[in-house]
């Protein structure tokens, strides 16, 4: 039944991706590893001018990576391909990769934020292939 679900919520997400990102205002995904969060990644996208733009951010600071990329079609349909699966993880789900290394996915959506596991089942949604598929195909600004 939850993959059921999965597959509506990516469908329907999937058609309106191009115009209608699952976002208002800000998207903050932020990856930790180690003990305490040694190690911090993070992109956050927005909307400006109704259109989706993102960038790589250096969390805890107030800075931010230079490049402003324009997501593409192919990058926003990812972003809400990921943002799809990850609410369906929203309660739980099966560790696929289990660690005993600490690490967490906090995921920030217009002001609500939930924190998940890395292990779970991502498909090709990893943290690192996310950025690089967003930032790679992404128009510079």
């Amino acid at each position: 039944m939850k993959n059921l679900l999965f597959l509506l919520l990516l469908t329907i997400s999937f058609g309106f991706a191009q115009d209608h990102p699952l976002f208002t205002q800000v998207l903050r995904i932020k990856y930790s590893i180690g003990p305490p969060s040694q190690k911090i990644k993070e992109m956050v996208f927005y909307m400006e001018d109704h259109q989706v733009f993102g960038r790589i951010s250096i969390p805890n600071t107030d800075l931010l990576i230079a490049r402003k990329i324009k997501l593409s079609a192919s990058s926003l349909q990812t972003l809400t391909s990921f943002i799809a699966l990850a609410q369906s993880y929203e309660n739980d789900c099966a560790e696929i990769r289990p660690t005993s290394s600490v690490s967490t996915y906090e995921i920030n959506l217009d002001g609500k934020t939930t924190t998940l596991k890395p292990s779970c089942d991502w498909k090709t949604f990893s943290y690192d292939a996310l950025e690089q598929q967003i930032f790679k195909s992404g128009k510079p600004k």
